[in-house]
């Protein structure tokens, strides 16, 4: 359940997971945080807050995964749709 951006020190570069990349490790956190439900009464309370936070904060990395990747398509299509513009008023 572990998301990662893989990250090149060298250039300063990081690659983003893909959206189908990110929407299953979303969905492994989905499915984690329902067993943990559907388990019943949590004897540890203190590491289960410490669980929760991490899925939480899993989530929220993924949503911002998927924001960047939806600014990117949006940026893309608008580029397309400029040139395309472009060549249609020559």
């Amino acid at each position: 359940m572990e998301v990662q951006a893989h990250s090149d020190s060298q250039n300063g570069t990081v690659q983003i997971p893909t959206r189908d990349e990110a929407l299953k490790r979303l969905s492994e956190v989905v499915d984690f945080c329902e067993r943990k439900l559907q388990n019943g009464r949590i004897k540890d309370q203190p590491n289960e807050r410490i669980r929760q936070g991490w899925a939480t904060a899993t989530i929220n990395g993924l949503k911002a995964y998927l924001a960047a990747l939806r600014d990117g398509q949006l940026d893309e299509i608008e580029k397309r749709l400029g040139m395309l513009e472009d060549a249609k008023g020559d």
